[in-house]
């Protein structure tokens, strides 16, 4: 046997060192992010959480794992969000670095439920599950719909998702309302939330949106949700209605206003006569039924909420601002059938 030189020998000892001082050190890096034990969209912890997530996520040489073990609650808004979170970093990582479960069984096992039946280990392919998990009943009051993503706009799945919700409950109001409204919700955020130059510098390179929905039967009262990862529509304002960023965007500082203002502009900067209704078909779901609803947007830091009752002449708006991006923008829509 040829027995190396010995400059061979001292490369091959240095370069096996720095073999095991990398692995010490990925090691070392791998962060625990732990989620707060109530996760909710209107708490600056949770925002700060998905944050944190978004921020670890983009370093591909970052090992992390999530714990799970301190939630005791989440609404379904926040679980659409923080699902699309994990979502993205499972596509930017690709098939090597599949997401799994750790420490499952001191979950909440209402969380892991009500997770289960949102769809969250499905849609992320999560394969390390206990099989009699998947058949557990759940006790919860809420309903919940399968989370739907998609890259593009996709007219059939507005409409599957629709009925699938018709379905399931009686008395799902003005259904063709319903779909235009999802349906414009997709043309927005595929068509403005993600211009050329926002996607080229971001780590995530799909033009990609979530869907989902919750029915609490105890209030009689459905939800539908839909986000995406885009600019947020207080950055893509400017570009959508120049015509009136001239005139008042600029006199705005806070996103809340922003929203507001994109609300009241139904003129696309495409000129395109099948698009261009944009954010006020979006709340005129709410806004034109006869009962009590909201629908509410989040976007950058901005919240803008449209309620109305019954007995209300004239529905009522209030804005807010939140201390952290929601990197994105999500419409939800409520309604008390």
């Amino acid at each position: 046997m040829k027995r190396l030189p010995e400059k061979r020998k001292i490369w091959l000892i240095k370069h096996a060192k720095k073999l095991a001082c990398k692995k010490r050190r990925v090691h070392i890096s791998r962060l625990v992010l732990v989620a707060p034990s109530v996760m909710d969209l209107d708490e600056p912890e949770t925002l700060r959480f998905l944050n944190d997530v978004r921020r670890v996520a983009d370093d591909r040489n970052m090992r992390f794992y999530i714990d799970f073990t301190k939630i005791t609650s989440i609404t379904p808004s926040c679980a659409l969000v923080f699902t699309s979170e994990l979502h993205r970093c499972s596509l930017i990582r690709g098939e090597k670095n599949k997401l799994r479960v750790v420490d499952f069984n001191k979950w909440n096992p209402d969380i892991r439920n009500s997770l289960r039946d949102m769809g969250m280990f499905n849609l992320l392919r999560i394969s390390n599950l206990p099989k009699k998990f998947m058949k557990e009943e759940s006790t919860s009051n809420t309903k919940f719909f399968k989370f739907v993503s998609d890259k593009k706009i996709n007219g059939e799945k507005s409409v599957s998702f629709r009925d699938i919700v018709s379905e399931a409950i009686s008395g799902v109001p003005n259904k063709k309302k319903l779909q235009e409204a999802i349906g414009e919700a997709m043309d927005n955020a595929l068509y403005h939330g993600y211009p050329d130059d926002f996607v080229n510098m971001s780590h995530f390179k799909q033009m990609r949106w979530w869907l989902s929905a919750s029915f609490d039967s105890a209030k009689n009262i459905l939800t539908l949700m839909f986000f995406d990862h885009g600019i947020g529509i207080p950055k893509s304002l400017p570009k959508v209605h120049p015509w009136l960023f001239g005139r008042i965007i600029s006199l705005l500082d806070d996103d809340d206003k922003k929203i507001e203002a994109a609300t009241k502009a139904g003129r696309s900067s495409t000129n395109k006569k099948h698009r261009g209704k944009g954010l006020p078909q979006i709340i005129d779901y709410v806004k034109t039924y006869s009962k009590s609803g909201e629908v509410k947007i989040t976007s950058g830091k901005g919240v803008y909420k449209l309620m109305k009752t019954s007995d209300m002449k004239k529905a009522e708006i209030k804005l807010c601002m939140n201390q952290f991006d929601i990197n994105g923008t999500l419409i939800e829509w409520q309604i008390k059938l």
